[in-house]
């Protein structure tokens, strides 16, 4: 869609009016994250600019939810587009120790977004109804790199963790 940027994160979609999009997250050397929105079917491409103060930083995980929304950070900061409206609708900082959110997932019935955070191991959920955040704490104390979550049918939280022993943890919330 636009050879500006090294790409960090991409879904696709059709929203509820039929339209088919792929939104990418860029990162570059600008000042400002951006959202890259492209819709399939007339070929066009929309650069979206992160909500107000949020600064480019580095881009490490992204989901597409079931309740239609895309669910990314640029840095500490997780951010929430509603691709339907094509425009951001919230965004937040759940843990200022976090530098990065390595992972996303989503909980069983869409009730909330998990993510994981360098270099802390940081635990968090989301409730996207009340867009409130919640700290689980760590799900381990020497390892950084939460390189991926799942939610398993009774809600238990796992993540792959780390480079150095690469543990598998759950989390019972």
């Amino acid at each position: 869609a636009a050879n500006t940027a090294e790409s960090r994160g991409v879904i696709c979609t059709t929203t509820k009016d039929a339209r088919s999009l792929v939104s990418a997250v860029g990162n570059d050397a600008g000042a400002k994250g951006f959202l890259l929105v492209t819709d399939i079917d007339t070929g066009k491409s929309v650069q979206i600019p992160c909500p107000g103060p949020v600064a480019q930083s580095a881009t490490f995980g992204s989901m597409l939810s079931t309740n239609g929304s895309f669910y990314t950070a640029q840095g500490r900061v997780l951010l929430e587009f509603d691709v339907s409206r094509m425009e951001w609708s919230h965004h937040a900082t759940p843990v200022e120790a976090v530098a990065h959110y390595m992972s996303f997932t989503e909980a069983p019935e869409s009730t909330l977004i998990w993510m994981a955070g360098y270099p802390t191991c940081d635990l968090v959920s989301y409730d996207p109804a009340t867009r409130k955040s919640t700290v689980h704490g760590r799900f381990d104390t020497g390892e950084k790199y939460p390189q991926s979550l799942a939610v398993d049918s009774e809600g238990w939280v796992y993540a792959g963790i780390g480079t150095a022993r690469c543990n598998l943890v759950g989390y019972d919330p």
